[in-house]
């Protein structure tokens, strides 16, 4: 994610310099300590141990000390990249506070940068390893099916949490307003209730509309963008 960081500020050579050596250390744990701290998808009412949480609230504090950094940066030297656009608007009157702008980073490179990123890594994977589909794809008709088919397949993000705006009743458990409920997106686009077949990839497959975007109030904004990236990578 700091790797992510430098490059939507432009400055990838400054990333080494800028932060102490040990908050490069992170390996895959500190990598989904981050993405928990910011996006909110760990809590320790879901079962992650104090120590988890304490890591994670470290980790996306490191993180935003990082982009503060680079938004400084470019605040004195302004150059032709995003970064010192979202800080041109906040000066033209548009304001957005140290913690609008830390937020808004990361919201691009979390949910922006990285899920396409997935999208198109596990989708290139799964054609990898299903040759048969992959021939399939000489056929451009089929490219926008083939995203979508690739989406269900293998999620770019594979839960998320929502928190209940009303008592519900669910698998004969009773959930109350202000209770969170996990969310596994990738295990309900594989719901055999839904889909025949849901452990296969099938490219030619009908009527498929994966929750991979969310839906109602959150769907994912940038949802038509990260379709047309995977069919361009297609």
């Amino acid at each position: 994610a700091l790797l992510l960081a430098a490059l939507l500020a432009g400055d990838l050579g400054a990333l080494l310099a800028s932060l102490p050596r040990r908050r490069l250390a992170l390996g895959a744990a500190a990598g989904l300590a981050l993405l928990a701290a910011i996006a909110g998808l760990l809590r320790p009412r879901l079962g992650a141990g104090e120590g988890f949480t304490a890591r994670a609230d470290e980790v996306a504090a490191a993180f935003g000390d990082y982009l503060w950094t680079r938004i400084e940066a470019r605040r004195r030297a302004p150059g032709d990249d995003l970064l010192s656009a979202l800080i041109a608007a906040e000066a033209a009157g548009d304001r957005l506070s140290r913690q609008e702008l830390i937020s808004t980073c990361a919201l691009l490179l979390l949910a922006g940068h990285e899920t396409t990123m997935n999208l198109i890594g596990n989708g290139m994977l799964a054609l990898l390893r299903h040759r048969e589909q992959r021939a399939l794809l000489a056929d451009p008709s089929l490219w926008g099916g083939a995203v979508e088919e690739l989406l269900r397949f293998d999620s770019p993000v594979q839960l998320t949490v929502r928190e209940l705006l009303e008592p519900v009743e669910l698998a004969g458990r009773s959930l109350a307003r202000g209770d969170e409920a996990l969310i596994l997106l990738g295990a309900a686009n594989r719901d055999p209730a839904r889909y025949e077949r849901p452990d296969e990839l099938d490219l030619l497959r009908g009527g498929v509309q994966p929750i991979s975007f969310g839906a109602g109030i959150h769907y994912c904004i940038g949802a038509p963008l990260a379709r047309l990236e995977g069919r361009l990578a297609l």
